[in-house]
């Protein structure tokens, strides 16, 4: 498990996550968007393509179908989903 902060610009909030890093992209993806979701009370289905998640420190968009850890994804890594 890793620990990472998640901007959501849409709605200019961060949020504090315990990820899996043995789990693609794609199922975080998912995972993260109906806890947000839930916490603001909103409804926004995941439709693949529709979201990316993207690492704010070294600028890049996460492949969704590697594991979180495969792509070099720690503790206290400044994620951004889009």
């Amino acid at each position: 498990m890793v620990i990472v902060d998640i901007f959501a610009p849409s709605l200019d909030k961060t949020y504090n996550f315990m990820l899996d890093e043995d789990s693609t992209v794609e199922l975080l993806m998912i995972e993260i968007i109906e806890m947000i979701d839930n916490r603001e009370g909103l409804t926004s289905p995941f439709l693949e393509g529709n979201f990316v998640l993207c690492d704010r420190d070294r600028e890049i968009v996460l492949d969704p179908s590697k594991k979180l850890g495969e792509q070099g994804i720690e503790t206290s890594a400044n994620l951004v989903l889009v």
